[in-house]
């Protein structure tokens, strides 16, 4: 098991709270607006500072 993943064992449960809470509010009904957000869930470095902070 590599460290990033022994780190996010710890805090697994509030991790994909906030995910779902994440991709929730990234989300509108404008196609072109909604297709810029999804782009930005796309990238899983958004994700670094919440597990920092729920450490």
């Amino acid at each position: 098991m590599d460290y990033l993943s022994l780190i996010k064992s710890s805090i697994s449960d509030e991790l994909d709270g906030f995910i779902a809470l994440f991709e929730k509010s990234l989300s509108h009904t404008d196609g072109l607006l909604q297709s810029a957000l999804d782009h930005i869930k796309q990238r899983t470095g958004k994700r670094m500072r919440p597990m920092l902070i729920l450490l």
